[in-house]
């Protein structure tokens, strides 16, 4: 089908790709195993996440979080979103790829003033190995259920 030279097309809602959720992030290091996790929302695997456009970009990733490093705010078997083109969040919690697997945890500095990645669950040590640690994008809100999240601030 041709268009005229000028022809105006209609504005329509943005379409994305289903979004579904991309792996596990682990809230702690290997040297903390967790034993147990389940789904913590009304969510089968495998299937897709149903969000506003509102609530997502066209990056958006999904993960489901084992471990309880940063309790309360994430709680294991949550399942976070992630928006990589803010990867150098200093106020929000971030995923970051390490030799331990992926892990979530927020920008800091110890009571020593060494710079280090936080868990907000003050029982958890923080993780200095900042050289290792490539930051994958800002978690930015916890998925409830369908069209429902919790922004995370």
């Amino acid at each position: 089908m041709y268009y005229p030279v000028g022809h105006v097309f209609p504005r329509s809602a943005p379409t994305y790709k289903p979004l579904f959720v991309s792996g596990i992030i682990y809230a702690s290091p290997l040297e903390f195993p967790v034993t147990e996790w389940g789904w913590g929302v009304d969510f089968e695997p495998g299937s897709p996440l149903r969000l506003l456009p509102s609530q997502r970009t066209a990056l958006t990733e999904a993960w489901l979080v084992s471990g309880d490093s940063m309790a309360p705010t994430i709680q294991s078997g949550d399942i976070v979103l992630i928006n990589p083109s803010e990867a150098y969040s200093t106020h929000l919690p971030c995923a970051f790829q390490t030799p331990y697997g992926v892990m979530s945890k927020r920008r800091g500095v110890d009571r020593l003033g060494r710079n280090c990645l936080l868990s907000d669950n003050p029982d958890v040590p923080p993780f200095y190995e900042l050289a290792e640690a490539v930051a994958l994008g800002s978690i930015y809100a916890v998925y409830l259920g369908p069209r429902k999240i919790k922004r995370i601030s």
